[in-house]
C-alpha cells in the first residue's frame, strides 16, 4: 500500500446557485434541473439579457460582495450539519489546517492581488470565528490561494503528500467564486467568452461557495464508509486557453494519472467509474478532455464512463467547482444508501466505487485531478 494519507470528508458546506444550503441546493437542482435565467441586468454582446446562474437575477452585485455573502452562507450550513453530525463530539478542542481558494489574479476583471489578499483575510476570520463559536474546532493555521478552478484539486494534493499522521489535524478547505460582478462580466464579454447566441462555446457565470471538512486517515484502512479522497495529483498546461498556439494537452492526462496511480496503485486497475469535469463549454477543454480520456481509458476507466458537467447545471462556477462535484457524489452516495436500506434488511456495500473530479484554472494553465471513493452496493 502506499505509505500517502487518506483524506475522510467528515462534513461540508455549500450555498450555490440555487440555494443557501446544501439539501436546498440539490432538492431545487432536482426540482428545476438547471439554475439558468435571462438576465436582465447585463446585456451580452447581441444585446440581450446575458444567460448567467446567479441566485438574485435582478441586479449585478460585485465580487468582493457576493463572495462575502455565498461564504457565510457555507459557513452557516457547515456549522448546522456539524451540530447534528454524530461527530460532532470529537470536534471541540481538536485543530484544523484552513485553505481557501479564490479565483486567479485577474487585473481585467478587476481581480487584483492586493484585493483577493484582504478578501481571503477576511473570509479566513470569519470562518475561524464560527467553527470556534459552533463546534469548536480551532484553526490553528490558514493559507490562502488565488488558483482559480484547479485550487481545491491543488490544495488536496499537498495535504496528502504532507507529512501527517492520521491523529493529526483535520484539514478544512473552503473555496468560493462569483461572476456576478460588473467588471468581471464586462471583461469576459469584451474578450467574448460569455455565451450568447454568436458565442455558443462562452461560458455561462455562476457561483457557489463551499466547505469541506476532512478527517486524515491512514492509507491502509480500508475505508468502506463514507466519502474517502484517496488520490490527487496536478500539473501545469505550458499553452493555456488564452493563448493561440498549439499543444500536445499533456498536463491533465499527467495529472489524472498521478492521481490514478496513487489511488488505485497500478495501472491496468480500470475501476473509475465516474468523471466529473468542470467543462464549461470551451472547445480548448473539451479538446483538452478528450485527448485525457483516450490516454486513460485502457489503464483506469471503466467502460462507457462519460463525463458529468455540472457547469451545465450550475453554471461554471470558478474555484468553488471541484467542491461541488464531490458533493454531487456524496448525494449519489447518499441516495443509493436509502435505496440499499430500503430494499436489503442489513445492506452492506460490497464494493468500493471510484471517482475522478478534474479541474483547469485559465490563466496560469494549473491542471488538477483528485479521486474519491465511497461504498458501492
Amino acid at each position: 500500500m502506499s505509505d500517502t494519507l487518506r483524506l475522510k470528508l467528515i462534513e461540508s458546506g455549500l450555498s450555490s446557485a440555487f440555494a443557501p444550503t446544501f439539501e436546498e441546493t440539490f432538492a431545487k437542482q432536482a426540482e428545476l434541473r438547471s439554475a439558468f435565467f435571462a438576465n436582465e441586468a447585463f446585456l451580452d454582446s447581441n444585446f440581450r439579457p446575458q444567460l448567467c446562474a446567479f441566485r438574485d437575477g435582478r441586479t449585478i452585485s460585485s465580487f468582493d460582495v457576493r463572495a462575502t455573502e455565498l461564504m457565510a452562507e457555507a459557513i452557516d450550513d457547515l456549522v448546522t450539519r456539524l451540530g447534528s453530525s454524530v461527530h460532532v463530539d470529537g470536534l471541540r478542542g481538536r485543530r484544523a489546517s484552513l485553505m481557501l481558494i479564490l479565483p486567479e489574479v485577474s487585473e481585467n476583471e478587476g481581480l487584483t492581488r492586493s484585493g483577493l489578499a484582504l478578501l481571503g483575510e477576511a473570509l479566513c476570520a470569519n470562518i475561524r470565528q464560527a467553527l470556534a463559536a459552533g463546534p469548536g474546532l480551532i484553526v490553528e493555521d490558514e493559507s490562502i490561494r488565488a488558483s482559480g478552478h484547479a485550487g481545491v484539486g491543488s490544495a488536496l494534493t499537498d495535504a496528502l503528500k504532507a507529512p501527517r499522521s492520521a491523529e493529526g489535524p483535520f484539514f478544512l478547505i473552503a473555496a468560493v467564486d462569483s461572476y456576478n460582478d460588473r467588471s468581471r462580466l464586462n471583461a469576459l464579454n469584451d474578450e467574448r467568452r460569455l455565451f450568447s447566441k454568436t458565442t455558443q462555446f462562452g461560458l455561462v457565470p455562476g457561483e457557489a461557495a463551499g466547505l469541506m471538512l476532512l478527517a486524515p486517515m491512514q492509507a491502509d484502512d480500508p475505508g468502506t464508509d463514507g466519502i474517502v479522497v484517496c488520490g490527487a495529483g496536478n500539473a501545469i498546461e505550458d499553452v493555456t486557453e488564452l493563448a493561440e498556439d498549439e499543444t500536445r494537452f499533456s498536463a491533465l492526462s499527467d495529472a489524472a494519472f498521478a492521481a490514478c496511480e496513487m489511488a488505485l496503485e497500478s495501472r491496468g486497475t480500470r475501476r473509475i467509474a465516474q468523471w466529473y469535469s468542470d467543462w464549461n463549454n470551451s472547445r480548448y477543454r473539451a479538446t483538452e478532455l478528450s485527448f485525457s480520456i483516450h490516454r486513460l481509458n485502457s489503464f483506469f476507466l471503466s467502460d462507457h464512463i462519460e463525463p458529468i458537467y455540472p457547469a451545465l447545471y450550475f453554471g461554471d462556477t470558478g474555484s468553488a467547482s471541484s467542491i461541488l462535484s464531490v458533493l454531487l457524489t456524496m448525494t449519489e452516495y447518499i441516495e443509493n444508501q436509502k435505496q440499499t436500506e430500503a430494499h436489503v434488511e442489513h445492506g452492506e456495500p460490497s464494493d468500493i466505487s471510484y471517482t475522478l473530479i478534474s479541474a483547469g484554472s485559465v490563466i496560469r494553465g494549473l491542471r488538477s485531478v483528485f479521486i474519491v471513493s465511497q461504498p458501492a452496493w
